[in-house]
């Protein structure tokens, strides 16, 4: 697996991480990841970001529908990312 493919499955998986929805190995293989890859710790800390910015306008969970396309929005965009590099 290239580099482009293993950003591409951690990048699959942040939503989940960030829902503390992984196991502690898959967790661990994204945290260790993450450390050593900026492009991906950056969209990474969007993604952080963006979770506070709906937490404070929504309350705790953000409408469904509203999480569909964001994670919608942000596979498109780092797919397209991922394609330009």
């Amino acid at each position: 697996m290239d580099e482009h493919e293993r950003c591409h499955r951690i990048l699959a998986r942040v939503f989940a991480f960030h829902d503390e929805a992984l196991d502690e190995a898959e967790a661990d293989e994204i945290r260790q990841h993450l450390l050593g890859c900026e492009p991906c710790l950056g969209k990474f800390e969007v993604e952080r970001a963006m979770r506070v910015l709906i937490r404070r306008s929504f309350g705790e969970s953000a409408p469904s529908r509203l999480r569909e396309r964001i994670r919608e929005k942000l596979s498109l965009d780092s797919f397209n990312d991922q394609a330009l590099a």
